[in-house]
């Protein structure tokens, strides 16, 4: 899944958004596969099974996330004197658990490290168990991948209307489109 699916298919839409130029594509592709869940008289497909198997994938998509998250977190961070936010990515600035003198000006990475510490949140919530690398603090964790759609998607109009849309296009493109795609279970 990291060096195939999680990817490639984010690109995918890359490519097709690329010919309509300007136009963003609905996430109409969705994965699916039958692991764990051909039910259909198998005697070794239980409902323990079951579990584990979406337990191993929420992991694998949850922990890429973590990842893409922590990274564009080390990308996104320009202090405010030299780029200005939106209002609303403020507002998910101040939502972070991220106290630190340090990053008090630095607003898109600050809203980073909040969406991190829920992802993080989410993943010791569905697993019963703490992802590898920790967050900051603790978070509440997210309600549905929806809710991480919206936070992601207010980084990127912010960046997109404050001038930084060439940052917006990279890897947070791929995040959110990933997200859209695959959720919380793959």
């Amino acid at each position: 899944y990291h060096a195939t699916f999680l990817r490639q298919i984010p690109r995918m839409y890359r490519e097709v958004e690329s010919h309509l130029r300007g136009h963003e594509v609905a996430s109409f592709f969705r994965m699916g596969h039958w692991i764990g869940g051909d039910r259909d008289g198998n005697p070794f497909v239980t409902a323990e099974i079951l579990e584990k198997a979406l337990a191993v994938q929420a992991e694998k998509v949850l922990t890429y996330y973590m990842d893409e998250v922590h990274t564009l977190g080390s990308q996104l961070s320009v202090a405010q004197g030299l780029v200005s936010a939106s209002d609303a990515l403020l507002r998910l600035a101040d939502t972070s658990p991220d106290g630190s003198p340090h990053r008090s000006d630095e607003p898109y990475r600050r809203a980073l490290t909040g969406i991190y510490a829920r992802l993080a949140a989410t993943y010791a919530q569905l697993l019963g168990h703490q992802p590898p690398r920790h967050a900051v603090a603790p978070a509440a964790p997210y309600t549905g991948p929806e809710a991480l759609v919206a936070e992601l998607e207010t980084i990127h109009r912010s960046l997109t209307a404050n001038g930084l849309g060439a940052l917006a296009r990279g890897r947070l493109r791929h995040l959110r489109r990933a997200v859209a795609v695959f959720g919380f279970h793959l």
